[in-house]
């Protein structure tokens, strides 16, 4: 791609910002820009003010060893920031938070009355307070025993594919 031989000039308010962005030092400005802007600069005495001006803060920049030294009126301004800032109250906050707390505990325990309720309607009927079953007679026992056999021999089966000795075909 070919440049122009004539570029456009450039605006007094295009060279205030390359000095903002680029600094004085005309080396850093992008090349497209360097002619117009020492073009602008050889007839008008305002951009000649502003290259001496950002001239003058890059030197200050890259001296370095100018420690600034914040003003009174600085230092009391900051210092009475507390004083006009409006005071935190953390009181809702903590009553929120307690408030939260104790919805958490109430429902984790509800949780826990229905999870017990759910389980307790799934033990035999005949079941004394320490949870264990009563027997009423030999013939009783003998059949809850065989019966929780014959559900934990399901299980087992079902757990460790005991039942299923050889390969199934399709």
């Amino acid at each position: 791609m070919s440049e122009p031989k004539n570029p456009p000039p450039i605006t007094r308010a295009r060279f205030e910002q390359l000095l903002e962005a680029y600094g004085a030092e005309p080396a850093r400005w992008p090349e497209p820009e360097r002619g117009p802007a020492r073009a602008l600069l050889a007839r008008d005495p305002e951009a000649q003010r502003a290259l001496r001006e950002a001239a003058a803060f890059d030197r200050l920049l890259d001296d370095g060893s100018v420690a600034l030294e914040p003003s009174a009126a600085l230092r009391r301004a900051v210092a009475e920031i507390p004083l006009r800032a409006p005071p935190v109250v953390a009181a809702p906050w903590l009553l929120a938070s307690f408030a939260r707390s104790a919805l958490a505990a109430a429902l984790v325990l509800a949780l826990g009355v229905l999870a017990g309720v759910a389980t307790a309607a799934d033990e035999p009927a005949s079941a004394d307070a320490s949870g264990t079953a009563v027997a009423t007679s030999g013939s009783d026992e003998q059949s809850a025993g065989a019966a929780d056999e014959d559900s934990l021999d399901a299980l087992v089966e079902l757990a460790f594919n005991d039942g299923l000795d050889e390969e199934q075909t399709p």
